[in-house]
Order: C-alpha cells, then structure tokens, then sequence
C-alpha cells in the first residue's frame, strides 16, 4: 500500500461513519507531508506544530511512498509515537538506536538509521477512533498481499 491509497482508505472510512452510524463522530484531518526524506526535516517539530499532540495514524514509507510501516498514536500523542520508532539521532544525523531499526529486515535498517524515509500522519478524533483506523489499514494490507514488511502484527 502507498501513503496516497492509505489516505483514500482513510477517507472511505470517515465516510462510512458518516453515512451508517451519523451520530458517532469520525473526524479526520490529514497532516501536511514533508517534501523529501526524513534526514533533511527531523529537526523540525513532528509530525507538525497543529499535529504533535493529537491522536491519529501514521505512516513511514521508503522513498517511492510505498508504506512499510502503519502506527498509531490513541493519546494525543502523534509526536511521541513517531518519535518513538526512531529515538534521538547521534551526532551524524543518523538514527542508531532506532528501536524500528532493530528489528527490521536487514535491508531497512540502513535506510530507517540514515533517515532514508517518509513520514504521514493524519489526525483522528475521537482519539479510540486511531486503533480502529489502524486495524483497518492492517486487515486492508493483508487482504490484498501483507502486513507492511515492518509492522509485527495486526493491531
């Protein structure tokens, strides 16, 4: 799945609420995309000023966009959680104590720790809405092939 199809699912859901079940809330609003890799924005506040402590999905994608990892934040907490997957760069630049770099697949670890990927988010409220906006997106990517490559489990 790439970052724009898991925008457009996104979508289809919020209007699922809307049109079946009108009295329960599903806001979304999707989180301006930086333009080229992580390495070169990091230091700028994530996932943005309007996002950092909100609940919602988020995603780290290679460079082609194609997604290999789907989170969520469910406690006004988007920053944190993606912040979470890289930890505080070295003195290079680099990520070398990203948990998400650890157990990746040999072949992403060098991009995950050079900050070769993209990061988007959308906001999600109610905040109990991020986990059901993430298993969809899980059930989703395993129905049409698999999990993305980084993520472990559905949910």
């Amino acid at each position: 799945m790439r970052i724009n199809e898991a925008f457009e699912e996104l979508y289809k859901l919020k209007y699922i609420f809307d049109r079946e079940i009108p009295k329960t809330a599903f806001e979304l609003r999707i989180v301006e995309n930086w333009d080229g890799p992580f390495r070169e924005w990091y230091k700028k506040e994530v996932p943005g000023r309007n996002a950092s402590k909100e609940s919602g999905v988020y995603f780290i994608a290679d460079m082609e966009e194609t997604i290999l990892y789907i989170g969520k934040a469910g406690a006004n907490n988007l920053a944190a959680e993606i912040w979470g997957k890289f930890g505080v760069p070295n003195g290079n630049g680099k990520f070398v104590k990203s948990p998400l770099a650890k157990w990746a697949p040999k072949n992403y670890r060098k991009i995950i720790i050079d900050g070769g990927i993209l990061i988007a988010a959308a906001v999600i409220s109610p905040k109990e809405h991020a986990s059901l906006a993430e298993v969809y997106l899980h059930v989703l990517c395993v129905k049409n092939d698999s999990l993305p490559v980084l993520n472990k489990r559905i949910g």
